[in-house]
């Protein structure tokens, strides 16, 4: 039997899988994943991500958020605001 790293699909959290096993299920939510694509999420994944935006349904062009990723953790969230203090967008 061989074992891989995995990344679970739903929670994000990092298992130790069989790799010929063609289903898991998660240690820490409890839920199913196919195996082969929990190894590839494992694998592809950046050690550290940043995202940037604007999402204009929740935010309506009031604030540029950034969000920076290690691994499966948020380690910084950062906010600007795009209008002063007297409500001019900026």
């Amino acid at each position: 039997m061989e074992y891989s790293k995995a990344l679970c699909p739903n929670c994000g959290a990092e298992e130790t899988v069989e790799k010929d096993s063609p289903a898991s299920v998660c240690s820490v939510c409890g839920k199913p994943y196919i195996t082969a694509d929990a190894i590839d999420a494992f694998f592809k994944r950046p050690d550290i991500s940043t995202t940037s935006g604007n999402d204009p349904d929740m935010f309506p062009h009031f604030y540029d958020i950034h969000i920076t990723r290690q691994a499966t953790k948020i380690v910084g969230i950062a906010v600007k605001y795009l209008f002063n203090l007297d409500g001019d967008i900026v």
